[in-house]
């Protein structure tokens, strides 16, 4: 691959020209460049804060990718120092070019809110699969290319993991793939670039300020993803529901058991053989009874049906696969 096929001219700072020079991989982590590897280095990313510079160069880099104004930072090396706007994005979209745009062809789904991303993507998934859908799962527990599953070891991958994963799953035949979307993951903008059909809410708790320093820069970082998204689905009964309403772009939704939500949980009750509850969707009722146990996976299990109903499962065929 050439480096003007990860890189557009226009996303160069200094040299806006095609450079067609034969590369390797992008890479974020000093120690695991090759020779010809392109390095993408920002403060802030494992082993490539300026420090691994010259590690990059000693492997074999081809060029060093930076910030603005990282050239003068780093200094003369022996080989090309790029400047672009955000370091982070710009490493997000060489993978997505690198691995062939596989998003493009498929129908992205990503749920967000500190809990249940992964129960209410491992539902959908499921839902998915049984009316029908050949669909990959990205979360905490497992990815799923549609066909093989395999334990996972990020909630949301890098790009360097993600790409990959949604390239093998376009390569099965997966016209779905379902994500969790951690707000680490938004904010070092592992997502960016992509575009989501819907993006799903949960709910927002304190939890990660460790991570975000304040409660609205976590709240705001979750705000930032049904920005790029067609759809957004969104926990009704949640404080912080309408603000993540205001921030979609898109078409809003909400599910809970608020009167009035597009999807709207009725008569929900618990008992040892599970959840039941009806959940009204715009055209009809449908009774759900699920064998799981716990008030929370109410919600979770609401969520995942009104988004699978969202992207077109027809009613007759999701009462089936529920």
């Amino acid at each position: 691959m050439r480096l003007y096929q990860i890189i557009k001219p226009e996303e160069l700072l200094s040299l806006r020209k095609p450079i067609d020079k034969e590369i390797g991989f992008p890479r974020c982590d000093a120690g695991k460049i090759a020779a010809n590897d392109v390095f993408f280095c920002e403060d802030g990313f494992r082993e490539s804060g300026f420090y691994y510079v010259d590690r990059a160069v000693a492997n074999g880099a081809s060029f060093i990718i930076t910030h603005r104004g990282g050239a003068r930072r780093i200094g003369t090396l022996t080989i090309p120092i790029l400047e672009v706007e955000d370091v982070r994005a710009s490493y997000a979209l060489a993978w997505s070019r690198y691995e062939n745009e596989p998003a493009s062809r498929m129908r992205l789904i990503a749920v967000t809110g500190t809990n249940g991303k992964t129960s209410v993507t491992s539902f959908l998934h499921a839902l998915l699969s049984s009316a029908g859908e050949k669909a990959g799962l990205i979360g905490t527990v497992e990815y799923s290319d549609g066909e093989r599953r395999t334990p996972s070891a990020y909630t949301t991958p890098p790009p360097d993991v993600l790409y990959p994963l949604l390239s093998d799953m376009k390569k099965k035949g997966a016209g779905f793939a379902v994500m969790e979307a951690s707000s680490h993951a938004i904010a070092q903008k592992r997502l960016h670039g992509l575009s989501f059909e819907t993006a799903v809410f949960t709910g927002l708790s304190r939890d990660h300020l460790d991570y975000h320093k304040t409660w609205e820069a976590y709240r705001d970082t979750k705000a930032s993803l049904f920005a790029s998204a067609k759809n957004a689905l969104i926990n009704a009964d949640d404080p912080s529901a309408k603000y993540m309403g205001f921030s979609a772009r898109g078409d809003v939704y909400y599910y809970g058991k608020s009167p009035g939500a597009d999807f709207e949980i009725r008569d929900a009750h618990c008992a040892s053989d599970g959840i039941r509850y009806t959940l009204r969707l715009t055209d009809t009722e449908i009774p759900v009874h699920i064998p799981v146990i716990g008030k929370f996976h109410v919600y979770n299990s609401a969520a995942a049906i009104a988004a699978a109903y969202l992207a077109g499962i027809p009613t007759e065929a999701l009462t089936r696969a529920i």
